[in-house]
């Protein structure tokens, strides 16, 4: 009869192409259930993977049958995005879990179609994705008139805003 130590052994040959790591030392595999020659069990990624799961799931259907005794077998595979942690004292974003940036020191190099492309393949793979695409430009504090350069422009003033 198959046990749920014979079943995560056979499951541990299954490795996630994503992390290079097995599915049961990641502790991704839950609610296994043994009933007679029938097993079923949830896998739950922490990314989006949605043209991965079919394939995954066949390899994990294989890998259960594997095991002596098991003759039907229910792989349920989903993904399930958490929330990375972030920096003390910084307040969440209400239905934000997490934000990916697309920066540069200079323009013109394509972080606007960075950003669309990664948004779109995220969204392709299940991900719920919002963009937004700011120009930051600095600084942005006024030079006061006193504060001249040597030519009598405000070009290379290096200033510093006090309240």
């Amino acid at each position: 009869m198959a046990t749920s130590d014979s079943l995560l052994q056979a499951l541990q040959t299954v490795v996630d192409p994503n992390t290079g790591k097995d599915f049961v030392s990641t502790r991704a595999i839950k609610n296994i259930e043994i009933n007679g020659g029938d097993v079923s069990f949830d896998v739950l990624l922490g990314y989006p993977a949605k043209s991965q799961i079919p394939a995954l799931r066949s390899a994990l259907i294989a890998a259960a049958r594997t095991v002596p005794g098991i003759s039907n077998v229910s792989a349920n595979v989903r993904s399930e995005i958490i929330a990375h942690a972030v920096q003390r004292g910084v307040p969440l974003l209400q239905g934000v879990k997490n934000i990916v940036a697309v920066a540069s020191g200079k323009g013109g190099v394509g972080k606007s179609t960075t950003a669309v492309n990664l948004a779109l393949a995220l969204a392709a793979e299940g991900a719920r994705v919002g963009l937004l695409d700011a120009d930051i430009y600095g600084p942005s504090c006024r030079v006061p008139d006193d504060h001249k350069a040597a030519d009598g422009t405000n070009e290379g003033v290096n200033h510093t805003t006090h309240s």
